[in-house]
């Protein structure tokens, strides 16, 4: 059973079929960006980036997702640049569209 929070499955992800270039576009688009390691499988999702998120603050909105992950090291087993970064729908709203009443 896959709940909020935990990685899914390639099949199971709600691909963006554009994705964002850069990170001001992802969270103009109000898009999750994923980060997971190919060394040792520790994603991380960020699900709601914002002009005050660390990321925006250390990189700029005009980063782009391809330089992220070139960037990128992993906090848990510390390699670099063995990172998958994409952007998908929020987990909720991919998973169980919000519907009105």
């Amino acid at each position: 059973m896959v709940r909020p929070g935990m990685p899914r499955s390639p099949e199971d992800r709600e691909y963006v079929a554009d994705q964002p270039r850069t990170l001001g576009e992802a969270m103009a688009r109000h898009l999750q960006v994923v980060t997971s390691c190919q060394a040792c499988r520790r994603h991380i999702v960020v699900a709601h980036l914002s002009p005050d998120h660390q990321w925006i603050k250390r990189y700029g909105a005009d980063m782009t997702l391809a330089d992220l992950q070139r960037r990128a090291r992993c906090g848990k087993c510390g390699v670099r640049g063995s990172a998958e970064v994409y952007a998908e729908k929020p987990y909720d709203e991919a998973r169980w569209p919000t519907r009105d009443p």
